[in-house]
């Protein structure tokens, strides 16, 4: 029999608006706990031992075979039942259906122990009883009597979720606070606002093994983004003792940090001896887990057992403190130097070497080893220092240290032993070749400014006078170009031009938006080679992009000797 026929056949199916009527068989009037066989019709029955049999949707005509949960889910399109839903099924189809699934799943519910009835129930059902029975006959009055407004929202129906809610309280002995945990209210909150018929609360197995693991896995991915800021932003390990209801002594420990707070774990005590090693271990286990590069400091209780005042009247550990501060104090101050409005791009390649150097004799020191000997320490704090300064030093870097008069002043050179001016320095010179291929592209123009730097490095010319050699100490480096390098008129006149171009720049809209903002930051150091055009790279930061941009090879090198 094919599909139309079966349908055409059925009284139920030859309506294509509105509900489908109820036509049972009389096999089908008889399955009173699965009403919904009503709306397909049986194409083959089942065979003796096999609970599934064939049929056909009254609505959409599709047959299939299986047992009536299927056509259940089918019909109500119930997700992941293994059929698909009925596209058919309008919402009016689909409101009859689940209510006569629900009177059904009513009846056949358990008689539990009566819940108090509300006051509109007593006094419409005058069949309650002293026992706290109803009587099954006399229950229609009671929806007789019932309001418009009470069927609209169901209010019986709400009434008596509250007293079941009521008597979980009760029976568990639930604090009354409970009521107002965000995820209890979220929980019945998701329940009446979703359609769940047939829901079973989770068990005792689920809620202690699965329910928890899957659990676990979403709080450590919503924890996750602020993991990530402990690596640049740093965290706290705070620890504290306390005893819970079964007075087992516990020992707390948690993450703290710019972006929040996090739990990390709660040690059972009660087995162990609380001294300061067992306290030791724990908190480094602690430090273990959350990273040691990303722990800035451990705060705990001062309990007798505390890492504390023994560490505080300890000789030997603030010795160790002072030695630690003693050789990071000369990094942080000369980073503090650099990260100020001054310019200090020509000094900043000595600064780096200069602190290198005292690192250096500060550790040795510390180690009662003489200035050639090895330190394994100090190899570690080296490499990590010069694997910075190599990111961050490019050739303009040994320009501006090139060009500093300061650097070939015979006070700076008998500051040191191993000091030799920027001109007779193997690497500076290679870096200084650099860029001056970059800035002057111009063979012509590059032979100019190679020839002044050997006068100036030379002492050569003007550059050798009594003056000029002596203020090579004591003036700042652009007093002592302006000095030794420009007549006053030609300097005043620079001055002029280059200062009134600025200001009245910035003037322009261009000057705080677009590509040109801001064009004049860091850049009021004099161009040492004379021409106006290069006034703009002699005191470029560290930041400049357009001096990032510029790209400095090793390719540069070829065929050009250092000076």
């Amino acid at each position: 029999m094919s599909s139309n026929q079966i349908m055409s056949s059925n009284p139920a199916a030859s309506s294509s608006q509105g509900s489908v009527t109820s036509q049972f068989t009389s096999n089908e009037l008889q399955d009173v706990h699965n009403p919904l066989w009503a709306y397909v019709t049986t194409v083959q029955e089942r065979v003796e031992g096999v609970t599934n049999k064939s049929w056909a949707c009254n609505y959409c005509r599709c047959v299939f075979k299986s047992s009536y949960s299927r056509v259940k889910a089918h019909l109500l399109k119930l997700p992941n039942c293994g059929i698909k839903a009925c596209p058919k099924v309008t919402n009016e189809n689909l409101a009859e259906m689940k209510k006569l699934v629900e009177e059904v799943e009513q009846k056949l519910k358990p008689k539990n122990v009566p819940l108090p009835p509300n006051s509109s129930s007593i006094q419409h059902s005058p069949s309650y009883s002293a026992g706290g029975m109803f009587d099954s006959r006399k229950r229609k009055v009671v929806g007789a009597g019932t309001s418009m407004l009470e069927k609209s929202f169901n209010l019986a129906t709400r009434e008596q979720l509250k007293s079941e809610i009521a008597r979980m309280f009760y029976s568990a002995g639930l604090p009354f606070h409970f009521a107002r945990n965000s995820y209890y209210v979220s929980a019945f909150s998701f329940a009446a606002n979703n359609v769940i018929s047939g829901f079973v609360p989770p068990g005792y197995n689920a809620l202690r093994t699965t329910l928890l693991q899957r659990e676990k896995a979403h709080i450590e991915s919503m924890l996750e983004p602020i993991k990530k800021t402990w690596k640049e932003k740093g965290v706290s390990i705070v620890s504290d003792g306390w005893t819970d209801a079964q007075r087992r002594p516990l020992i707390n420990f948690m993450a703290t940090s710019e972006g929040g707070p996090i739990f990390l774990k709660a040690i059972d005590g009660s087995k162990e001896y609380k001294d300061k090693f067992y306290m030791a271990s724990l908190i480094r286990s602690a430090i273990v887990e959350v990273g040691d590069k990303n722990v800035v400091q451990v705060i705990t209780d001062n309990t007798p057992v505390s890492t504390v005042k023994e560490i505080i009247l300890n000789d030997v550990w603030w010795d160790k403190v002072d030695y630690i501060i003693a050789f990071t104090a000369l990094i942080y101050d000369m980073l503090r130097v650099t990260d100020t409005d001054k310019p200090t791009f020509h000094l900043v390649y000595d600064m780096w070497d200069t602190m290198i150097e005292k690192v250096k004799a500060t550790i040795l020191r510390h180690e009662g080893k003489e200035a050639n000997d090895q330190s394994t320490f100090y190899d570690v704090v080296y490499s990590i220092l010069i694997d910075r300064w190599t990111k961050s030093c490019t050739p303009l870097h040994c320009m501006a240290h090139s060009l500093n008069p300061r650097y070939y002043s015979d006070e700076w050179l008998a500051e040191a032993s191993n000091r030799v001016p920027p001109h007779m320095d193997t690497e500076i010179a290679i870096e200084r070749n650099k860029c001056l291929r970059k800035y002057f592209l111009n063979p012509d123009d590059r032979k100019m400014a190679t020839m002044e730097y050997a006068r100036f490095s030379g002492r050569q010319d003007i550059f050798g006078d009594f003056d000029s050699l002596q203020d090579r100490w004591s003036l700042k480096p652009k007093a002592w170009w302006l000095v030794n390098k420009m007549t006053p008129k030609r300097a005043e006149d620079l001055v002029y031009i280059h200062t009134n171009l600025r200001l009245l720049s910035r003037k322009n809209e261009s000057y705080t938006t677009g590509q040109s903002k801001m064009w004049d930051i860091g850049g009021d150091e004099w161009d040492p080679l004379e021409g106006a055009g290069v006034l703009e790279i002699a005191n470029l930061s560290l930041d400049e992009p357009d001096l990032e941009s510029v790209l400095f090879t090793d390719d540069d090198d070829i065929n050009d000797d250092s000076i």
